[in-house]
């Protein structure tokens, strides 16, 4: 993965942290819409977790 697609990955993945802690959307809606593109259920639930229990809590807390 170049630096450049990783650093708009990044900022997608923290872009759903703010609008998930600001209630823009909810966790449940980012794993609707991650299926609605062809994600497993399974995968959407386990990345989505990730994100809510690992990245945002350290990436949040960072910035």
């Amino acid at each position: 993965m170049s630096p450049s697609i990783f650093e708009g990955f990044v900022g997608g993945m923290l872009s759903v942290c703010r609008d998930v802690e600001d209630g823009y959307t909810t966790w449940a809606d980012e794993i609707d819409r991650d299926i609605s593109t062809g994600a497993p259920r399974s995968a959407a639930n386990r990345f989505n977790a990730f994100l809510e229990d690992e990245f945002c809590v350290g990436a949040l807390a960072y910035n």
